[in-house]
């Protein structure tokens, strides 16, 4: 009987070992396909001895831990609407200081004409020149602006601009940036990034808009 029961407890130790290895490759696989779908930081949601576990696998992986925003504590029954009310406060501060690093870089490299400017008619210019790579706007941004109806380029809506900088044609209709912006992102293939406060209010003196150049 004794021999019987030491076989039972080793039988289920080693269903407990499978069933745990499992879940770790299925676990890695999840974060690795995740991974190739652009997301680069996760939060860890559980009890700290997991979460521990967690980090360590993950590190023992190349998958982290420099790339977990943070861990909080929850139990096993948590629903993912608690999972992600928990996460969210990690969520947004990565965000916001990823935001202010952003307008950092590109305020100090504008400021030495490093492959970056500021303000809006020289954003649209790096635009549609094709040199911007990266343009940053602030959240609540808008600007009336000319759009040439002889070729189609988008200038700043001033009284001196009388004529269209790229074909000096005169006529023009007037839109909004908000309206043309995605055209031109997608038509020059530049990435947009919508900073918040407080990244925002160090953009707002120059205009609330600027880009990255590739050149």
């Amino acid at each position: 009987a004794g021999a019987g029961g030491g076989d039972k407890r080793d039988a289920f130790a080693e269903r407990v070992k499978a069933q745990t290895e499992r879940f770790w490759r299925e676990t890695l696989s999840l974060l690795r396909s995740l991974e190739a779908q652009g997301v680069e930081k996760w939060v860890v949601a559980g009890s700290k001895a997991i979460g521990d576990r967690f980090l360590q696998v993950l590190q023992a992986t190349g998958l982290g831990p420099e790339r977990v925003l943070g861990q909080v504590t929850l139990p096993m029954t948590a629903s993912p609407a608690q999972v992600l009310e928990a996460s969210l406060p990690l969520i947004q501060a990565h965000e916001r200081a990823r935001e202010e690093a952003l307008v950092k870089e590109l305020l100090q490299r504008a400021s030495t004409s490093d492959r970056a400017g500021v303000g809006l008619a020289a954003t649209l210019k790096a635009l549609q020149e094709g040199r911007a790579e990266t343009v940053v706007v602030t959240r609540r941004l808008d600007a009336e602006v000319r759009e040439c109806e002889g070729c189609g380029y988008v200038y700043v809506s001033e009284p001196s601009a009388e004529a269209c900088p790229q074909c000096r044609a005169t006529a023009f209709k007037t839109t909004s940036l908000r309206g043309v912006l995605p055209l031109l992102l997608r038509r020059h293939g530049a990435q947009l990034e919508i900073v918040r406060r407080p990244a925002a209010e160090r953009l707002a003196p120059h205009g609330g808009i600027g880009a990255l150049w590739r050149y």
